[in-house]
């Protein structure tokens, strides 16, 4: 009832024809004019009684022809994969060469197989593992935001200066601006006085400039708390500040062993990617490119941003910013079928145990039952997304028993480490 023939148009690249014999086709028409039957209502004829020739007229032959090959498409696929197996990604892409009444059906469809990936012995990676020195002003740094963080805001009578936030006036809208954080308004605020009236020019978006008369209605200053007793005990009834500083002290101590091992997986997805080999089809490339460009402009909205003047504000145009888009897209499908590949071919796993102890977790956090936290990811389909973060962490504990890990012996401080390169964002550049 099906003939195929398989041909690979470029690398990765499938192209299957696949010819439905007469018989399968009379088979799927005679559904079809039944279905019709049982929808449409013919006068003169009963229910499900109307002659083909007039359900043809009525809802017309391309039509039906569309809803046989709606129902023939997928099986056609289907038993075509039984016959010529072909592990894809994606939808395929479909052409109907040709379909008529009780005729053979011929249907092609392109298919871009999953890339073939060769992994690198990982006895021959090596990344580097970094120490972070906790140092003392970065106590004292953590020990003022957390002062900043229980700051009030009380009103002023002195002239505005950088960090206070202005309240004004323009017509009958009020509008706030922290004064001294950017260009523009906040910047001309600055030494103003409650209850003064100002013109300010500004620049629109455009480029064009306006003038703004606006009254300023209210100064408010942040009053940041002394470190005493009080203080002490709403941050969680330490007896001291040494105590606190402990505190602080331990915490940053935890971070720093979290940014190291976070870094370290990185450098090992870059180094396991890198010295990996596959090819990526062209379409595949231009399809992610395309998923990277729209990803990227939904960020920018949400920040109420177009692209159109993102590239205006970069000074930069579209095609360069499409090369760049494709440099991230080649890097997160290799990265993709890399990890994939690894997963497979190491049989990785999720036990059943361990995604129930996720969800433990996330139930105790959330104060839920974990039957009603189960229930909800399987409603939204993320059950998958907790296997999947399972089995990228037990990659990385296989992958740390079998690679070289070179400890860097000079510890650096925490500005040093924000200075570091991110590795991935070197190999999209």
């Amino acid at each position: 009832m099906l003939e195929v023939k398989k041909q690979e148009k470029e690398k990765h690249l499938i192209e299957l024809e696949v010819t439905v014999a007469t018989e399968k086709v009379s088979e799927e028409l005679n559904a079809v004019y039944a279905e019709l039957n049982r929808k449409i209502n013919v006068p003169g004829f009963r229910k499900g009684r109307a002659p083909r020739s007039i359900l043809r007229s009525r809802v017309g032959k391309e039509a039906v022809l569309d809803y046989l090959a709606q129902k023939l498409v997928p099986w056609a696929l289907q038993e075509a994969l039984k016959k010529e197996p072909v592990e894809f990604i994606g939808e395929p892409e479909v052409e109907i060469v040709e379909i008529e009444e009780d005729q053979p059906a011929v249907f092609r469809f392109t298919l871009i197989e999953r890339p073939q990936v060769t992994l690198p012995d990982p006895e021959n990676i090596e990344v580097k593992k970094y120490k972070i020195e906790i140092r003392e002003q970065d106590i004292e740094r953590e020990l003022q935001r957390l002062r900043e963080s229980r700051g009030k805001w009380v009103e002023k009578d002195e002239p505005v200066q950088a960090g206070d936030l202005v309240t004004f006036k323009v017509g009958e809208q009020s509008y706030s601006v922290l004064a001294g954080e950017n260009e523009g308004l906040a910047q001309e605020v600055l030494g103003t006085k409650k209850g003064e009236q100002k013109t300010v020019t500004l620049e629109k978006e455009d480029g064009d400039t306006i003038e703004v008369d606006l009254e300023i209605t209210g100064i408010l200053q942040k009053k940041i708390p002394e470190i005493d007793d009080t203080f002490l005990k709403e941050i969680g009834e330490f007896e001291s500040v040494e105590a606190l500083k402990a505190k602080i002290r331990e915490s940053l101590e935890k971070l720093a062993q979290d940014l190291i091992e976070e870094r370290m997986k990185r450098e090992i997805i870059v180094e396991l990617v890198k010295n990996s080999e596959l090819f990526l089809p062209e379409p595949l490339i231009q399809f992610e490119t395309r998923q990277q460009i729209e990803a990227f402009r939904k960020r920018l909205e949400r920040d109420n941003l177009t692209l159109e003047k993102y590239l205006e504000l970069t000074n930069s145009d579209f095609a360069s910013f499409e090369e760049s888009m494709r440099k991230v897209a080649q890097w997160e499908l290799r990265k993709m079928f890399v990890i994939q590949q690894y997963i497979e071919q190491n049989e990785i796993k999720a036990e059943e145990e361990e995604i129930q102890e996720k969800i433990n977790d996330l139930a105790r956090t959330a104060g839920k039952e974990p039957q009603e936290v189960r229930n909800i990811l399987e409603r939204n389909d993320r059950i998958k997304n907790i296997e999947n973060n399972i089995k990228f962490e037990k990659m990385f504990e296989h992958l740390k028993q079998r690679i070289k890990i070179r400890e860097i012996e000079e510890p650096i401080n925490l500005d040093q480490w924000k200075a570091l390169a991110d590795p991935e964002e070197e190999m999209v550049v």
